[in-house]
């Protein structure tokens, strides 16, 4: 709560075969700090019924500039990311993700170098020098990650739901409840699979 174990946010999942069960992870203030985040060359990362909420950057994010070292298998499992100041779920250089069966929700668009402040302690603020339009899981984002499951999550409450940017490889959206907001596709994402998602303000 508020003290980070890594050089980016809260959690730094590394090495081979991390696994992070029933964690949670909030109050995260500083520049861009995650709640959750993996270096490069990181093999096989669970986090499994966790929460990730309220800290200053995504819920959680990798892949940022290692594209000769890309994290991968990533497995994001029942967990919830709420209130962050960018996004739940941020994608970028990484192989072979799994985002299943979460719940993202109260991501709000934020301007870069802005003042933000904690939604449940008010009095405590900072800024980043980051910004994001508030969508709850982006793929691709300066980075573009090879297949890549988002299946069955539900994503509610947010600036929007899912935002497709760039994707290598197979892109799949499955089965995803975007609590009536839309999935948006940009750039490069060429074999992206949209199919049984409920969506709304279309």
């Amino acid at each position: 709560d508020g003290n980070g174990v890594g050089k980016r946010g809260g959690l730094e999942l590394g090495g081979t075969d991390a696994v992070a069960y029933r964690v949670k992870v909030s109050r995260m203030l500083g520049n861009d700090r995650h709640c959750f985040t993996s270096p490069g060359g990181t093999q096989r990362v669970w986090i499994v019924e966790s929460e990730g909420s309220e800290c200053s950057g995504d819920g959680f994010q990798a892949g940022h500039q290692q594209e000769a070292s890309r994290p991968a298998h990533i497995y994001i499992v029942r967990s919830v990311f709420r209130q962050n100041r960018e996004n739940a779920i941020d994608l970028k250089f990484l192989q072979d993700v799994w985002a299943v069966e979460n719940e993202g929700f109260g991501h709000k668009s934020a301007e870069k170098n802005a003042n933000w402040c904690l939604p449940s302690m008010p009095t405590k603020c900072g800024t980043s020098n980051s910004g994001s339009d508030g969508v709850a899981a982006v793929i691709g984002s300066d980075g573009a990650p090879i297949d890549t499951h988002l299946l069955r999550n539900r994503f509610h409450d947010n600036q929007n739901c899912i935002r497709v940017e760039d994707g290598a490889g197979v892109t799949e959206l499955r089965g995803n409840d975007c609590g009536g907001q839309s999935i948006i596709l940009e750039k490069n994402g060429l074999k992206t699979v949209i199919a049984g998602n409920t969506l709304g303000g279309i």
